[in-house]
């Protein structure tokens, strides 16, 4: 008859022998899991891009789970919706960029926009490569504007502060060093030319390239107040 002792040994030896099969089994899971996951198709309304610490790198979203955008390190309020695409941001959270499109067709009108940003460090947009269409004119082009060396947020606050100021010669000195003026435009405008601007500091147009509808080529050069010097062809 089988002592309690030897009922105790059996059992330990069946017991040594499953949890060496279960961690053996663990083992060699283990070794054949990946860390990439492969997906052959997924549906997704937003994805969130994040560092090792978890602060937020990129958005990829429709436009209804759309992020806000982030200046100055606060989120920025919006009436709207943004269009779906990608929202880029930077080390110190702010948004730095992105890569948008929309477009609508109600009867015959259509509305589309589309486009790629690059934003100044804590400032907004000084690249833009874009498209735009509204009651049947497109507009096409690649965009280089100065921006402040003024940083968010305290760009915000006296932006704030110069727009509300009555119109007259003080809210113009005080909105003078906010302004962003466009510096360089390449693409072709809603009158369906393709032109060349090259702006002074102060947003006025000095250099245009263009071919008009007929396809006559022009060349103008003008001074600060918008009065043609010199062009090619001559103008009469």
């Amino acid at each position: 008859m089988e002592t309690k002792l030897e009922k105790d040994v059996r059992f330990l030896k069946i017991y040594a022998v499953a949890a060496t099969l279960v961690i053996a089994v663990l083992l060699l899971t283990a070794f054949n899991v990946s860390k990439n996951k492969k997906f052959d198709e997924i549906d997704v309304e937003r994805i969130n891009v994040v560092a090792k610490d978890g602060s937020l790198r990129m958005v990829i979203s429709n436009s209804e789970r759309q992020h806000p955008g982030i200046s100055g390190g606060k989120i920025i309020q919006r009436t709207e919706p943004r269009p779906p695409g990608i929202i880029f941001f930077c080390e110190n959270g702010d948004e730095c960029g992105g890569l948008v499109y929309t477009a609508t067709k109600t009867g015959d009108k259509i509305d589309a926009y589309g486009g790629l940003t690059f934003d100044q460090f804590k400032q907004d947009e000084t690249l833009k490569l874009a498209y735009s269409q509204e009651n049947g004119n497109r507009f096409a082009g690649l965009m280089i504007q100065d921006r402040p060396d003024i940083e968010e947020p305290e760009y915000s606050v006296l932006f704030d502060k110069a727009r509300k100021l009555p119109p007259g010669p003080d809210r113009d000195a005080a909105m003078k060093p906010l302004l962003a003026p466009m510096r360089a435009f390449f693409g072709k405008t809603e009158k369906d030319e393709p032109v060349v601007v090259l702006n002074d500091r102060m947003g006025r147009m000095r250099i245009a390239m263009s071919v008009d509808a007929s396809g006559q080529p022009k060349l103008a050069f003008y001074d600060e107040k918008g009065k043609v010097i010199q062009s090619f062809p001559s103008v009469n």
